[in-house]
């Protein structure tokens, strides 16, 4: 579970397809998927925000899940669904 240590972003490599499950405690955290697209580019969406004790499930098609930290000292947990 990182502990973020500002509000700096953090880009976590994920599977196309695949269910993913983002918690957050102690702040919250603003998750966004990344699709890279070679003739844009990365297409970069929001997918929500994730307060203490939540968990936002993200069923899609990103190369990518960016989490960023409200404040510094948030614990977030990114967990792929078996």
């Amino acid at each position: 579970m990182p502990l973020s240590a500002d509000t700096s972003y953090k880009d976590i490599n994920c599977h196309p397809g695949k269910t993913y499950f983002i918690t957050a405690d102690d702040g919250s955290v603003t998750v966004q998927s990344i699709v890279a697209d070679p003739a844009q580019g990365d297409v970069i969406k929001s997918e929500g925000t994730v307060e203490t004790g939540e968990r936002l499930r993200y069923e899609g098609g990103a190369n990518k899940l960016r989490i960023t930290p409200s404040a510094s000292g948030v614990f977030y947990t990114v967990t792929e669904a078996k």
